[in-house]
């Protein structure tokens, strides 16, 4: 109850030090480090979607390689076009670079563009869930979807972690977070 929270959400990776950090929470691969120390707590399961309006107009993708053909709304990280994660190419995961005709650096710009018709985006299951059951969004290649992306909390390694930092790790990995699969 005594524990303050202050939180700053970016898709940057922070410099802990530099920046004063405690945690972070990262979604994907981590890189090796000496300097961090990471817990496993969930999965971000991944959605390709488009809205019926835009599907009646341009067709419906049939596998990842259709989507060449489509109008695909990028996510921007670090000024780069986020690759599209996919399984069953064959029997694998795989990461495929796509064309983006919209490049948005906000994951919910880009499914405001899908929702309005701009085009073929892959977001998180937690972000389009809602839109999904209400028809606003249309899953597409459900055949090929990969695994969920790993979601780590991160903090500086050092010999003894902090109360504040356990306690935040051990409620994240407890929470029944929306589109997260069960640990």
């Amino acid at each position: 109850p005594a524990l303050e929270l202050e939180m700053v959400f970016s898709s940057r990776a922070v410099d802990f030090a530099e920046e004063g950090y405690d945690l972070a929470v990262r979604i994907g691969t981590l890189e090796d480090s000496t300097t961090l120390a990471a817990r496993h707590i969930g999965s971000q399961s991944l959605v390709v979607c488009a809205s019926s309006a835009y599907l009646q107009a341009h067709g419906q993708p049939q596998s990842p390689a259709d989507l060449a053909s489509h109008a695909c709304i990028g996510t921007l990280r670090n000024g780069r076009v986020e690759g599209w994660h996919f399984s069953g190419l064959p029997g694998r995961t795989s990461l495929l670079q796509l064309p983006a005709r919209l490049r948005l650096g906000d994951m919910e710009a880009v499914a405001a563009a899908a929702l309005n018709g701009h085009g073929v985006a892959q977001l998180p299951g937690w972000l389009v869930d809602a839109q999904i059951k209400t028809g606003a969004l249309v899953a597409l290649l459900q055949a090929y979807q990969a695994p969920g992306l790993p979601i780590h909390a991160v903090w500086p390694a050092s010999p003894a972690m902090t109360a504040r930092v356990r306690i935040v790790i051990d409620l994240l990995r407890e929470s029944p977070l929306p589109g997260r699969a069960s640990l």
